[in-house]
């Protein structure tokens, strides 16, 4: 048995000298900057060949360490991305740093990073710390943008054009419900897995039709917009820092392109070229109960009309010394309305009598 500086007993064959590995204990959190990252099922990622499925539960990235004390930086070849909320099956999020793709000022660098000053990689930097202060158990418990990225978010990075490119993505999922932003920019909201749990005697999802529902509310005061228009903002501040009254109020809109504008009263949705509003059941504009009058078909009702005013103007009729001839008083009257019908006619407002085809 060996007796424990903090008085405790362990046996031998446990114990060893803290001084023999002196060399492997950092106490400290370190800088580094990210080499690189590996998903959760990546082939690089440590974590990803413990499980059958080939895929870990946490990604990892690669670390130059560059204030550890010694002339040449230490690599660490997998280092655990915290992350910021739960990891679980449904419930996990993923937002990872961004790696080195060459020196700030676009040009590459040598990957032994012999001459080449660390501040001039264009990766994201990062804290690491280590559980229990051993090396072998690194982590970054916190990461943020080199540098040398001046972008500021409240001006649209107005006036600077050196600053490096993001091409990171962010996803964020709970019970099945999916919210991502890709490097394009790109929004995605998808709710095909809402409620779906797994099986846990296989790993797929049970379809479920309960959940998937969005719903958008907005309080009285204010407005919902969807447009395709130039912003008519007057400064690129978000909303929080304008100053009150300075957003334009729906009079103020750009409508050329296409917009759907809402709020208490008013419901406004233009269509840059080209509008369709159909159901493959019955369209009601109204109240479904209390729309109960048809819509006459543009078309046919010309058709109609031609006919009978054209049986007006040529109608004889029988009289005691034979058949009457048609009369200038029919045709004077009827003949300008059957040549006015198209005038009747909408020329952008079209419909169709049957329900569309699925």
């Amino acid at each position: 048995m060996t007796r424990m500086r903090s008085g405790s007993i362990e046996q031998g064959a446990l114990s060893h000298q803290p001084a023999d590995y002196a060399h492997e204990q950092i106490s400290s959190p370190m800088l580094g900057i990210v080499l690189s990252t590996f998903c959760s099922d990546d082939p690089l990622n440590s974590l990803a060949g413990v499980f059958q499925d080939g895929r870990g539960y946490a990604c990892q990235a690669r670390v130059m360490i560059v204030n550890d004390g010694t002339q040449q930086p230490t690599i660490l070849p997998n280092v655990i991305i915290t992350p910021g909320s739960g990891t679980g099956i449904d419930n996990y999020n993923e937002e990872l740093p961004r790696g080195v793709t060459g020196k700030v000022d676009g040009t590459k660098y040598n990957t032994d990073f012999n001459d080449v000053p660390m501040n001039q990689l264009d990766g994201d930097w990062c804290i690491v710390q280590f559980i229990g202060g051993s090396i072998h158990q690194p982590y970054i418990s916190t990461w943020f943008p080199h540098p040398a990225n001046r972008r500021d978010a409240h001006t649209g990075n107005q006036g600077d054009t050196d600053t490096i490119v993001q091409g990171r993505r962010w996803v964020k999922r709970f019970q099945g419900t999916r919210l991502a932003i890709t490097a394009k920019g790109d929004i995605v909201v998808d709710t095909n897995e809402a409620n779906h749990p797994i099986d846990p005697t296989f790993p797929e999802r049970i379809e479920n039709d309960a959940g998937g529902d969005i719903y958008v509310n907005v309080k009285a005061a204010r407005e919902f917009e969807i447009n395709f228009n130039p912003s008519v903002a007057t400064s690129a501040l978000p909303d929080v820092l304008r100053a009150p009254g300075e957003l334009p109020d729906m009079t103020e809109r750009s409508i050329d392109l296409t917009s759907l504008l809402a709020n208490k009263d008013v419901i406004r949705l233009i269509a840059g070229q080209v509008m369709e509003l159909f159901s493959y059941s019955m369209l009601h504009l109204g109240k479904e109960a209390d729309a109960t009058e048809n819509f006459v078909l543009g078309q046919s009702w010309k058709t109609l009309m031609e006919t009978v005013l054209q049986d007006l103007i040529d109608h004889v009729h029988p009289t005691g010394v034979g058949p009457s001839g048609t009369s200038p008083t029919l045709l004077a009257s009827f003949a300008p309305l059957k040549a006015a019908l198209d005038d009747q006619l909408s020329d952008w407002i079209f419909g169709q009598k049957a329900a569309p085809t699925p």
